[in-house]
């Protein structure tokens, strides 16, 4: 397995092909929402801990504490270096 890149490399690619989404699952390599379709990347298949490396790095502590409730997370997070919020 090659190691997943960092978040922000994968921002920038999301920002980069115009892309709108971000989705991460357990099992499932990252995918790219782009014109409204989704787009699997060529990236190994996320663990559990990616997932959780990943969420760590931008859940706030109220969608975390939600999160933990219903083991499902629907959130938008930008960076203004990436273009986002």
């Amino acid at each position: 397995m090659n190691p997943l890149p960092p978040l922000d490399e994968m921002l920038q690619k999301l920002t980069e092909t115009k892309g709108s989404d971000l989705h991460l699952k357990v099992g499932s390599p990252p995918a790219f929402r782009i014109d409204g379709e989704l787009h699997l990347s060529n990236l190994d298949p996320l663990t559990s801990q990616d997932t959780a490396n990943y969420a760590e790095e931008i859940l706030t502590e109220r969608v975390a504490m939600a999160f933990e409730t219903t083991n499902e997370a629907d959130f938008a997070f930008g960076k203004p270096s990436l273009g986002g919020m």
